[in-house]
């Protein structure tokens, strides 16, 4: 009988087989050291933090590559629903 949440010697060669064959994926190195493989399949939601309250808040992949239009992730900032309309009511 297997373990609840443990896969299979087959299972993770599968599941790595898979990764490897998308198109897009994004490489994460652990505390540990252990370097990961992350399939991007564009249902991702995506984290950040307001720039000014800090609250981290989720995107969809779609606003995310709305932000990203320009090129430049670095130096753009995604404000917390609370601070985006009170940054509104000062328009």
């Amino acid at each position: 009988m297997k373990k609840k949440g443990f896969k299979t010697v087959l299972e993770r060669k599968e599941m790595k087989d898979a990764v490897l064959a998308t198109t897009y994926y994004m490489h994460l190195t652990t505390e540990d050291g252990k370097n990961h493989k992350v399939e991007l399949t564009g249902e991702e939601t995506i984290s950040t933090g307001c720039p000014v309250c800090g609250k981290e808040h989720t995107m969809s992949f779609d606003d995310f590559l709305e932000v990203m239009k320009d090129g430049e992730l670095f130096g753009t900032s995604v404000y917390c629903g609370k601070c985006s309309a009170k940054n509104r009511m000062k328009s």
